[in-house]
């Protein structure tokens, strides 16, 4: 045989052989106006397209689930998890609103052509998970986007019924902008004072009850823990269980964690658990997907 002939025959059999995409994390910088968002990009193995998470952590973000996303990729989903304007890197200023436009303009960036094709992100298949002031976002973002095929809250806090509390009592007002002082010390552009007047005008707007007629008929998971002093279940996660259960034929699920507080401290390993057997039945992973994660 030719030394050409053996560069092909070298050539051919390599090509056979190329090894598949392996686990990556990609550090992101995602354009919002003329700012920017940070993000990582759990990328799973195999080329894709895979299913994703949108992963949204809480206020600042304290918790922000990355042993969920790892755990998540190890699985074979995408996740991705970032910060909002104003926090951890992200320039411009934080605030509820521009979080909310945050989770948009990342969802767009996502299903664009060139970033879908480049990370192999399933576009049809783009689901939200968030905790605490992530829950938030994750419901209101998904009852306006009927594309999202599902979503999961964790501790989430309903921005609507707080703020209605605000409006009713200045004690109540003066007690809760004490406890976001010194998570406001985290962020950018954002104090306590701006946090009250941005809930106590949006507070109608912002109640997901409010959200229910538009998401019953989608798999909707809602966790909750029982010593949770941030975000009380009997205030945040119970009525909204119950404004589901009233819709016949609604896909809600629910769960309350016991002897953990509202990070999940102590009970991550079961939080992940829950989360991934959950999200296995309701936003599956392909069959050869499956099987390419596992060789």
């Amino acid at each position: 045989m030719t030394s050409e002939s053996n560069r092909q025959a070298a050539a051919g059999h390599a090509s056979d052989t190329a090894p598949r995409r392996l686990p990556a994390l990609h550090l992101l910088r995602i354009p919002v106006g003329e700012d920017y968002v940070v993000g990582r990009l759990y990328s799973p193995a195999g080329e894709g397209p895979h299913p994703t998470i949108v992963l949204l952590h809480g206020f600042p973000g304290t918790q922000s689930n990355h042993d969920l996303a790892a755990g998540l990729q190890q699985a074979g989903y995408q996740t991705l998890v970032f910060h909002y304007r104003g926090c951890w890197g992200s320039t411009g200023n934080s605030s509820v609103a521009h979080a909310l436009e945050d989770v948009e303009t990342v969802l767009r960036y996502l299903r664009s052509p060139g970033v879908s094709g480049q990370y192999g992100v399933d576009t049809d298949r783009i689901a939200l998970a968030g905790h605490s002031f992530g829950g938030f976002l994750t419901i209101m973002t998904a009852a306006k986007d009927p594309s999202i095929p599902a979503c999961l809250s964790i501790a989430g806090v309903n921005f609507g019924w707080m703020g209605e509390a605000m409006s009713r009592s200045v004690a109540v007002r003066e007690s809760i902008e004490t406890t976001f002082e010194y998570a406001t010390t985290f962020v950018t552009g954002y104090s306590k004072k701006d946090i009250s007047r941005e809930l106590i005008a949006n507070y109608e707007n912002w109640n997901l009850l409010r959200c229910v007629p538009q998401l019953a008929y989608r798999p909707v998971l809602l966790l909750a823990s029982d010593n949770d002093e941030t975000t009380p279940k009997n205030v945040n996660h119970d009525p909204l269980v119950q404004a589901f259960e009233s819709v016949e034929g609604n896909r809600m699920e629910q769960r309350v964690m016991e002897n953990t507080d509202h990070g999940f401290e102590g009970k991550r390993g079961e939080l992940c658990r829950i989360v991934l057997e959950w999200l296995l039945r309701v936003l599956p992973i392909e069959a050869a997907e499956a099987e390419r994660g596992e060789e």
